[in-house]
């Protein structure tokens, strides 16, 4: 548990290393030990070979976009409804009410992770490909998309290196950084003053707030949905429903004459504080996913690139985003395994590479992990719910005159997916399995982790062809 019992770590004179890893011709590149958004694995822009014609192609990845913006804005409507949750909250703080927040919390998580891997996107230069619907690629070879690890300047498109031109990193870590260091928000175990909370220096204003945010580490996380669950929860174990702290959300009108004669203010108890903090965290969650929905929009920046790529460099860029999300998992996943042990293990050393390390629900693990573990859990699940239609059973959206694209997506039929487009018929047999199983494997509630990992490892092996 040493990453979650340090309230503030001096990882300062770490701040200026950049480690620049590029996966060149190889499947997998291993997953990283520490689960930072800089640390994925990048994926080599691999050859796109057309297995369906050039117009199919276009449909389905018209039909990619869509979905997106479909995810998109119900992350948007679930956002606002966590919104007036926790303003119902703070207007009558008790039970129902926190429960409430507590439940809406949980649906905008769910929404935003299905959402997940479509957000892996990024504009990149290439180089025209021969064989892939020349006639759609700009003729100066000029924007294209890739999903890569949008933390580096620099992506191997399989031609040569080229800097970012558009960054969503900055978005998915505003809207759902994580982990986070519980001791840099608020009290975590026996540290009752730690946290910004209690740190009556920092004004609760949103410029503070996002200055804080990511400060010094991957882990010091002020913003976005993970944030706000810590402040809901506390560190209390999630299945523990009846104890509903309420209390602390209640507003102090009245300063304690000790206080007062100590010089302190109304603003800068810890309570009103937690109840400062928490509705503009939510405030400003609602913004960030605003911002993100912008652009997707007709004219906004992603769209303006996107339609700048032949059908099947859309197909490949969206193929590329659902790899790096699955990778994102990955990295979790091990992080638990190797930095999250159960309270009681004698060292972390217990942990290794060849320790079939299980998900055991016991009194020796702390609720914090418990609330980790289910959470990274129910994320991955419906991670993979969007991953499955994407390969395995696309939805065909039937668009409208209003909506960006020129052409119909009425024409596709069976040919609907990206394994149908991109993947070899034994591939898309392996991934229909490899998926199936991560799916079952997970709906255990004792479950292994090294498992789980060494198929996701399978799954990106396969997307990385």
């Amino acid at each position: 548990m040493h990453m979650f019992l340090h309230t503030f770590k001096l990882s300062a004179t770490f701040i200026f290393i950049v480690i620049i890893c590029v996966a060149c011709d190889q499947k997998y590149n291993g997953a990283q030990n520490s689960p930072t958004n800089s640390d994925y694995t990048k994926v080599a822009a691999s050859p796109l070979t057309p297995r369906v014609d050039a117009a199919i192609a276009s449909d389905i990845a018209d039909s990619l976009w869509l979905k997106s913006q479909e995810h998109l804005n119900i992350t948007y409507a679930k956002a606002n409804d966590l919104q007036e949750a926790i303003s119902r909250l703070l207007e009558n703080p008790d039970e129902n009410s926190l429960l409430f927040a507590q439940q809406e919390w949980q649906s905008t998580m769910i929404a935003y992770e299905k959402l997940s891997p479509l957000l892996y996107l990024e504009h990149v230069k290439t180089e025209s490909k021969e064989g892939l619907d020349k006639e759609k690629t700009s003729p100066d070879n000029s924007l294209s998309l890739a999903a890569t690890n949008l933390t580096m300047g620099a992506v191997d498109t399989g031609k040569h290196y080229s800097n970012n031109v558009l960054d969503l990193d900055e978005s998915r870590n505003k809207i759902a950084a994580w982990p986070i260091q519980p001791g840099y928000l608020d009290s975590f175990g026996p540290h009752i003053h730690s946290g910004i909370v209690n740190d009556i220096t920092l004004l609760m204003e949103p410029h503070t707030l996002r200055k804080q945010h990511l400060m010094t580490d991957s882990e010091e996380v002020t913003l976005g949905l993970y944030a706000i669950e810590y402040l809901l929860f506390g560190d209390k174990d999630y299945k523990n429903k009846n104890n509903t702290n309420f209390k602390r959300f209640i507003n102090v009108a009245n300063l304690p004459k000790p206080l007062a004669q100590a010089g302190l203010i109304i603003g800068e108890l810890p309570t009103n504080r937690r109840r400062a903090l928490i509705e503009l965290q939510s405030r400003l969650l609602v913004n960030d996913i605003k911002m993100l929905i912008s652009l997707y929009q007709t004219n906004g920046a992603l769209m303006t690139a996107f339609k700048k790529l032949s059908a099947f460099e859309k197909l490949h860029a969206f193929k590329r985003s659902v790899t790096l999300s699955l990778q994102k998992n990955q990295a979790l996943l091990t992080y638990f395994d190797e930095d999250l042990p159960s309270a009681e293990a004698n060292s972390a050393s217990d942990i290794s590479d060849n320790t079939d390390q299980k998900i055991v629900d016991n009194a020796d693990t702390d609720a914090f992990s418990k609330r980790f573990i289910f959470n990274r859990t129910l994320a991955l699940k419906n991670n993979l719910a969007t991953i499955k239609s994407l390969f395995l059973n696309a939805k065909i959206y039937q668009k409208t005159a209003e909506e960006p694209f020129e052409q119909t997506v009425q024409r596709i039929t069976e040919a609907s997916t990206l394994a149908d487009a991109l993947l070899a018929d034994e591939d898309k047999k392996v991934l229909a399995e490899l998926l199936e199983g991560i799916e079952k494997e997970i709906a255990e509630s004792n479950y292994s982790i090294k498992s789980v990992v060494d198929r996701l490892k399978a799954v990106v092996s396969i997307l990385s062809v």
